[in-house]
């Protein structure tokens, strides 16, 4: 690159409100096309002052992602606004602006990242203020991944960087973590594409917090790296790591309209899955048009004997769900969501009333389900409870179900939610096989932490979560996710040859989900929360 174009500071903040002023005021002038600071979180108030600063552009995350994901957030915004290079520089001061020019001039010359090297600065790091037992440590590990990547870097793990366009378009940084690690990923990443990685001296500061991190944070980084360059090794035995890959498709996460932090887990049932590193939470996209086409009336209630033993399985293990009711709310209007044949509604006693609903497609016979879009719903009352049994998940925004919840709700109202475990363990351990991902009618995947969040988020007061017993769901589903994860597919009950195989796959199924169950892993999860 001959001339490095639009070059554009990006500032990872997170508690930097007293710096953040001078340090703005020392950026170098006529360099930066653009400046964009993002504050991850803070505890201070560092977004209000980031505001009030002239010729930077501020953002926030909603929550705290951690560097790595501060970091993507970052590199995508100046990518996407057209940048040609992005250097980063953090605002807290630790490193000083000195290898912004030389940096840009290895840029001129080919480089496709720069980094800072704080061993050829002409202040020694012990005598910048870095811990001295560290000093040691860095220079091993930056010998040691060195030795393993192929590389040259005399400083590889330090945050004053320069990106290019040319590592945006051929780095999958998106699909790294969201924690510190995320850091030395991209180089390993950027290594393995053989991109020109160049370095030049640059000078740090070290005092106070500004260290560096803990013993404790400095060995899980570590162990971090080492993991990194397992991964890198199972790589070239062609076990493949998001991280090493071409970037590829890009979807923008329905509840916090991001792309950046989504990260592609392939196609599923025909359908593109992707996960929000923000949001927690899994979704297919694009979302279908018409979902109607994907739930026949069988769907709804199973004729004959086969019909009437599922009834009576269902019916005897889901009395839970009306216990947990009834241990919060004497009495009261409850609303059930996704209700199905409306047989939760039955169970309880008169003194709750109880109305079902479902959507205006579904196939039910019961007339006393309401069938109408739940966001479309207007009751003349308010609720004393909303329930989704195993019914968020089909939802095309569980956040904008959620938030009208909250909205029918009255003060001190519950919402009770029963959901498949997302990136739980046994959905870690069967991926693409697992039985409850059932796409495409679970359009979103609701893990713990994300569904804990969306309901914070929707103005509900987190209450308590727990795993749940549940054999009606999870004996013959982990019979089916182990059968397809050896390639038997298509599960028809009525096709007697898979039948047959579903048997002893529920025995044992029984005997593994109830193991699963004592040890706190359970595949479906339990969440309560008030107004």
């Amino acid at each position: 690159m001959a001339k490095p174009g639009k070059i554009v500071a990006i500032l990872p903040a997170y508690n930097v409100a007293k710096s953040l002023p001078a340090f703005v005021a020392g950026l170098p002038k006529g360099v930066f096309s653009k400046i964009i600071l993002v504050d991850d979180g803070s505890k201070d108030n560092t977004y209000e002052i980031a505001k009030k600063l002239n010729g930077i552009e501020v953002h926030k995350n909603l929550h705290n992602l951690g560097y790595g994901g501060n970091l993507k957030t970052l590199l995508s915004l100046a990518f996407d606004s057209g940048a040609d290079v992005a250097i980063e520089i953090h605002p807290d001061g630790e490193y000083l602006t000195d290898g912004i020019v030389p940096g840009l001039q290895k840029v001129r010359e080919g480089a496709d990242m720069v980094f800072g090297n704080r061993f050829g600065a002409e202040k020694s790091l012990v005598e910048s203020g870095m811990y001295a037992w560290k000093y040691p440590v860095t220079k091993f590990l930056s010998w040691f991944c060195n030795m393993v990547l192929g590389a040259h870097i005399p400083d590889l793990h330090q945050g004053f960087r320069i990106y290019t366009k040319n590592f945006a378009d051929k780095v999958n940084f998106r699909a790294g973590s969201n924690d510190y690690i995320f850091s030395f990923e991209i180089i390993a990443a950027a290594a393995f594409k053989k991109l020109k990685i160049e370095s030049v001296p640059v000078s740090t500061s070290y005092s106070g917090k500004k260290r560096g991190a803990s013993l404790k944070s400095s060995v899980f980084y570590t162990l971090g790296t080492f993991r990194v360059l397992f991964q890198l090794v199972l790589l070239q035995l062609g076990i493949k790591n998001p991280i090493f890959s071409t970037p590829g498709r890009r979807a923008v996460c329905p509840i916090c309209s991001l792309s950046h932090l989504v990260e592609d887990q392939g196609k599923v049932a025909g359908y593109n899955l992707f996960f929000c590193k923000s949001c927690k939470l899994g979704f297919i996209y694009p979302m279908p048009i018409n979902l109607s086409k994907y739930y026949p009336p069988v769907y709804y209630r199973y004729k004959g004997l086969l019909g009437w033993l599922r009834k009576v399985l269902f019916d005897f293990f889901e009395r839970r769900r009306k216990d947990w009711v009834q241990n919060v709310l004497s009495k009261g209007a409850v609303l059930d969501v996704g209700s199905g044949e409306g047989g939760f509604g039955e169970s309880l006693d008169k003194k709750y009333k109880v109305t079902s609903l479902e959507m205006p497609f579904s196939g039910v016979e019961n007339k006393d389900v309401i069938k109408s879009d739940f966001l479309k719903y207007r009751p003349n009352r308010s609720f004393d409870a909303v329930c989704f049994w195993e019914s968020l998940e089909h939802t095309p925004n569980p956040r904008a179900y959620l938030e009208k919840s909250f909205s029918l709700l009255r003060n001190g109202g519950y919402v009770f939610i029963e959901y498949p475990r997302y990136r739980g363990f046994e959905s870690r351990l069967f991926g693409k096989n697992w039985f409850h991902l059932d796409i495409p009618r679970h359009t979103f995947h609701l893990t713990d932490a994300g569904l804990s969040d969306l309901l914070r988020r929707s103005g509900f007061k987190f209450i308590s979560r727990s795993r749940v017993y549940a054999p009606e769901y999870t004996f013959a589903g982990f019979a089916i996710s182990l059968l397809s994860t050896f390639g038997v597919k298509n599960f028809n009950f009525r096709d007697l040859s898979k039948f047959v195989l579903i048997i002893p796959g529920t025995i044992v199924g029984a005997v593994v989900e109830s193991l699963f169950y004592l040890l706190g892993e359970s595949p479906i999860g339990y969440i309560m929360a008030r107004k």
